[in-house]
């Protein structure tokens, strides 16, 4: 018995679905970053403290891509590095807690008092409170992520911070 015209065309709509409903989202979660073990794939330190490491995770030709960064500056030497990438998701620890953040929705506090590994003086908070406690026992100031990425302010980790409170 021959498949009907009918029939052929509600079997490949339904198998069209199917295969449609099994193609995967992209996984834009941060890398799993082992301590003492993880590479930073900017400088090539070995990431070691967790309060200041920080990813990024983008879709490439070649599939997603999720890199490591063993301080928040190298994330952002990566991305000025970078301008053509489209749909980054980064990802930064919170300072306390140690948990990830989304970069985005993060509050930055920059101090000179901070001794982070590649010397960009930065971490992150979940917070402007938990901020405002960093900056109790680290005297800065806070960011937000976008104006760390913007061009305008200086790369942390190629110059000093300054500040008011550095003044006599």
């Amino acid at each position: 018995m021959k498949p009907s015209v009918r029939t052929l065309a509600i079997s490949l709509i339904a198998l069209t679905l199917a295969l449609a409903g099994c193609r995967r989202e992209a996984d834009f979660s941060p890398p799993q970053i082992l301590l003492g073990q993880t590479e930073c794939d900017l400088c090539k330190m070995i990431v070691s403290e967790e309060p200041y490491a920080a990813a990024a995770v983008f879709e490439s030709p070649e599939g997603m891509k999720k890199l490591a960064f063993d301080d928040i500056g190298c994330l952002l030497r990566f991305l000025r590095q970078s301008p053509h990438l489209t749909h980054v998701a980064c990802y930064v620890h919170d300072h306390a807690t140690r948990d990830w953040l989304n970069a985005v929705d993060a509050v930055f506090v920059l101090s000179d008092k901070l001794q982070t590994p590649m010397a960009s003086s930065l971490c992150a908070s979940a917070t402007e409170t938990a901020a405002q406690e960093i900056l109790n026992k680290y005297p800065g100031r806070t960011f937000k992520f976008l104006e760390l990425t913007a061009t305008s302010l200086p790369d942390p980790t190629t110059s000093s911070v300054t500040s008011e409170r550095s003044s006599p």
